[in-house]
């Protein structure tokens, strides 16, 4: 597996129905576990951060297939070199009201879920970790 792990973040403001966000960060990550924590809003208002991470590979293999079968893994091996940074971590944006409606779309609006994936690089550089990602996503575009 080329991925190490996969994090999640995504927030319910006080407008939004937790529930719901809650509904769309499970579908998107696939995950069994949310974890949830409070922060206060500019206003004082409550603000609800949910998290679920994989480190299973038969999880982060489910998620990346279902990337794959999204179109996204396209969209991000032609954008690696932007969205990877020197810690050898992916940064992608996941569409929250998109999976809520049960669709996994890369984000246009600021209503996200935040994605990390963990890239397996040895020695860890950027330049492995873009090798061993294009790896990667060349193996899942041969999948489909």
């Amino acid at each position: 597996m080329h991925v190490i792990g996969v994090h999640f973040r995504t927030m319910s403001h006080a407008t939004e129905d937790e529930d719901r966000v809650a509904k769309a960060l499970g579908f998107a990550s696939g995950a069994e576990t949310i974890e949830r924590d409070i922060a206060k809003g500019h206003f004082g208002n409550q603000i609800a951060v949910l998290e679920a991470t994989l480190k299973r590979s038969a999880e982060i293999g489910r998620f990346l297939s279902s990337l794959a079968e999204s179109g996204i893994t396209g969209i991000l091996a032609g954008e690696l070199e932007q969205r990877m940074d020197h810690d050898c971590v992916l940064h992608f944006r996941l569409d929250k009201q998109a999976a809520y409606l049960g669709r996994l779309e890369l984000a246009g609006t600021k209503d996200v879920i935040d994605c990390s994936m963990k890239i397996a690089a040895y020695p860890a550089s950027k330049e492995k970790a873009l090798i061993t990602a294009r790896e990667c996503f060349d193996a899942l575009g041969n999948l489909e």
